[in-house]
């Protein structure tokens, strides 16, 4: 198993959208409330076995993230997460704003269909950091 030290991401709000990391905010959000981050951990090594993109990670991506991130979505252009090449590319961004739980972004215009549980915020979390994003 390995095991890597991340860089934690200090982005503050404003600095978001300036990124292309988030999805332009409303003024009131209209769509699911965003849950606590309680449960949600920052693994030192790799499960075994590790997450898969194909089976575990690729699908949680689609869910909750295509709608901004791929075809054709506001921030498609920023952050393309509609392949694995997009998402791997990204991965250090993906697991600081999905350990945060700043993705989905809460008061998105649109607004978030749904949000993550805290075993979905992990495997992401998993895969995107100490697993080193395996295309497996």
């Amino acid at each position: 198993m390995r095991t890597r030290t991340w860089p934690r991401l200090l982005v503050g709000t404003t600095c978001l959208a300036a990124l292309g990391v988030a999805c332009s905010s409303g003024s009131s959000p209209t769509g699911p409330q965003q849950p606590s981050c309680a449960g949600v951990v920052e693994p030192n090594t790799c499960p075994s076995p590790s997450p898969s993109w194909k089976s575990d990670v690729e699908p949680l991506i689609e869910k909750y993230c295509w709608q901004c991130h791929a075809n054709g979505g506001i921030d498609q252009p920023m952050v393309d997460l509609s392949t694995y090449a997009g998402a791997k590319q990204n991965a250090v961004r993906i697991l600081q704003q999905v350990h945060d739980c700043l993705m989905p972004n809460f008061g998105a215009t649109p607004p978030p269909k749904a949000y993550p549980t805290a075993d979905e915020r992990n495997t992401i979390i998993a895969w995107a950091g100490v697993c080193m994003a395996p295309d497996n």
